[in-house]
């Protein structure tokens, strides 16, 4: 197992990775001194320890847990903006309508960038998840190759039908300015 593996320092397993964007949007809806307002926000699936093991600061509130029996949900400060507040400690336990049930604001983490810097930050919701399809780990770059041969095998076992993916968030980074550096050699060529 990966726990097994010494040259991985720590890992997660959880349904979506911190920068992904337009996997799942959705409109929630909240009252406002304006009446109910409609917002559009982004939605990741995550598992306990994902914001500690990314390094997304907590503002206010608590993480999600396995054993919500409430539909609790984690907001960035861009949602809590939207819903009128500004001190993310006000928005603990705020109610918002998701589908057509009422929906509790458990904890408030700073607003990152999950988009080319190029894009403002939008509103996200994290709702806890059991499902997931990513394990990342952290550990050192000189060890990589060393952690893939020791996970192929157990991989493989495992899924046998899915061949086992390597990707590095810098990569899926760099990825963003992709289009645009094109976009700029293109212009160069022209002119």
């Amino acid at each position: 197992t990966i726990a097994e593996i010494p040259e991985i320092s720590t890992f997660i397993e959880q349904g979506q990775l911190p920068i992904y964007f337009g996997w799942n949007t959705t409109t929630v809806k909240f009252d406002t001194d304006n009446g109910e307002e409609a917002l559009s926000v982004h939605v990741k699936r995550i598992k306990e320890g994902y914001f500690k093991f990314y390094e997304i600061e907590m503002l206010a509130g608590e993480d999600l847990l396995p054993n919500d029996t409430l539909p609790y949900r984690v907001v960035n400060e861009s949602f809590i903006h939207k819903m009128g507040y500004d001190d993310p400690s006000e928005a603990i336990n705020q109610t918002f309508m998701y589908g057509d049930k009422p929906n509790y604001v458990r904890g408030v983490v700073k607003d990152y960038h999950f988009q080319s810097l190029h894009h403002s930050i939008e509103p996200m919701m994290f709702n806890y998840s059991e499902a997931g399809r990513y394990i990342s780990f952290k550990a050192s770059k000189e060890n990589i190759n060393t952690i893939v041969n020791k996970l192929t095998p157990t991989w493989n076992e495992l899924y046998p039908d899915d061949p086992l993916e390597v990707s590095f968030i810098d990569d899926m980074i760099g990825r963003f300015y992709d289009s645009e550096r094109q976009t700029s050699k293109l212009t160069s060529i022209a002119t």
